[in-house]
């Protein structure tokens, strides 16, 4: 048995303590956009709603529907929303918790614990890890599954590859499109076998089980998913068409799109130094043929620039590619090592207490963090975030039979609203309504019929973080 000194617990205090801060910190946040497609998709495969928002049968799996809402009636019902919005939190805290596991039996405690405190203070993934349902659950599955699958490659154990194969399920049936990184498990593979012949300087028979085990990391999840869609299959084409549509007519296709997300919406510190990071992990496969820095590498690379490569649409900053936080801690706190370790504690301290700072002027709206390089009138809430404090001042301050009028993400104004205002909600058009609320998200009003209100009109009250950035416009038109 393996001995398990105080060290070894200790080490895990700094990741432990922030991730109860997030925790308790929950209620804070508000649920965003699309939280009432999956709450009431979620009820109506548990027989409680007749049908799911627009009768929209998502592409979604169970981990993003049914288990949310399960974890959330384990605690008190005075407690929803915040107990499903736990739900968030605690799964991708056990994908940090993995993160530093992985990154100590590959690069030593040192490096692990850096990393992932880096991870737990990066704004952007501080935001998603308490509203994303599905982006940031995935993203956790994903690394486990990863972590399981470097074991497996490492020990070659029956066990490491259920395991791998268990956390795909759950990645896989949160997420479908996940399976768009099933290309790096392939190359991995492929990379460790290669590695193993350089090193050993003879080659390695690929044996079936290998073969067998790859297959299944997609066969098996693919076919859970299938099982639990079967009912409403047909509808999924024409949804896939719709999402589809949908994507391209908020952000037409661009193979620069993701690339500059991620320029602007990673801190500067971290901007300086991870690309010195990218180089250590490239002379390490170069020079060492080391498996967890291929992954990395690989991982960082193929997740910034998959959907120029396949031709897909992408919106809502770096969601759809949040994975990218994993290699990208990692890489800074290697590029900072680069350099003289004699000014490293230095540079981590001064870096920590900026993103420290950072995600206090941004609370609770760190989803929305840009750093400097972002242009002027960029979308200031691109998720409504700010509805929650937004309605808590509408249902305060509105008088009895008011007409709101919430263009964007009107389900979830829906649910904010007071019982009396519902009935009006979105009753008329903005230029009608007494009260029009509109997101700081300009380069979509045209969808919404609310590009010319926005630009004849002057707000009488912004909504904006502690930071000052204007997150949603209220206009009081009577």
């Amino acid at each position: 048995m393996k001995k398990i000194s105080l060290g070894n617990i200790l080490i895990y205090f700094p990741i432990l303590s922030l991730i109860a801060v997030y925790l308790f910190l929950t209620p804070n946040y508000s649920l965003t956009w699309d939280f009432p497609y999956h709450f009431t998709a979620g009820l109506y495969r548990l027989g409680e709603a007749k049908n799911p928002i627009y009768n929209t049968y998502a592409p979604y799996g169970i981990f993003a529907e049914i288990v949310p809402i399960a974890f959330s009636r384990v605690f008190p019902a005075s407690w929803f929303p915040n107990s499903y919005l736990l739900y968030v939190v605690l799964t991708g805290s056990i994908g940090v918790i993995y993160f530093f596991r992985f990154l100590k039996e590959a690069f030593g405690k040192k490096i692990a614990l850096l990393s992932t405190v880096t991870l737990l203070l990066m704004p952007r993934f501080v935001g998603h890890l308490h509203t994303n349902i599905k982006d940031v659950p995935t993203a956790a599955f994903f690394l486990i599954t990863a972590y399981y699958f470097y074991q497996y490659l490492q020990k070659g154990k029956l066990k490491y590859a259920l395991f791998s194969i268990f956390f795909e399920i759950l990645a896989v049936n949160t997420k479908f499109n996940i399976l768009q990184l099933f290309p790096v498990f392939i190359l991995w593979i492929i990379f460790h076998y290669y590695a193993y012949a350089k090193k050993t300087k003879k080659g390695k028979k690929i044996i079936f089980q290998s073969i067998v085990f790859l297959a299944s990391l997609i066969v098996i999840p693919f076919s859970v998913w299938i099982l639990y869609c079967f009912r409403w299959l047909n509808q999924l084409a024409s949804t896939y068409k719709d999402i589809y549509a949908t994507l391209l007519l908020i952000n037409p296709f661009s193979y620069t799109y993701a690339f500059k997300q991620f320029i602007v919406t990673t801190p500067i510190p971290i901007l300086l130094f991870f690309p010195f990071g990218l180089f250590v992990l490239g002379k390490k496969i170069i020079k060492d043929y080391n498996e967890a820095s291929f992954f990395f590498l690989l991982l960082f690379f193929y997740t910034l620039f998959k959907y120029p490569i396949l031709r897909l649409p992408l919106i809502d900053d770096i969601r759809y590619f949040i994975e990218i936080y994993y290699p990208l801690s990692l890489a800074f706190v290697l590029g900072v090592n680069l350099f003289s370790k004699k000014f490293t504690p230095y540079v981590y301290t001064i870096v920590f207490i900026f993103l420290i700072y950072t995600l206090f002027i941004h609370h609770p709206y760190q989803i929305n963090y840009f750093n400097f390089l972002a242009p002027a009138g960029k979308d200031g809430d691109f998720w409504a975030a700010s509805y929650k404090e937004t309605f808590a001042y509408v249902n305060s301050t509105a008088p009895k039979g008011a007409i709101v009028s919430a263009p964007l993400a009107r389900e979830l104004a829906a649910m904010y609203i007071r019982r009396d205002l519902a009935q009006g909600l979105n009753s008329r058009p903005p230029e009608e309504s007494d009260i029009v609320l509109l997101l700081n998200r300009p380069s979509i009003y045209r969808l919404w019929n609310a590009e010319n209100f926005y630009a004849s009109h002057t707000p009488s009250k912004i909504i904006s973080d502690p930071a000052g950035n204007p997150l949603l416009f209220i206009y009081f038109n009577h």
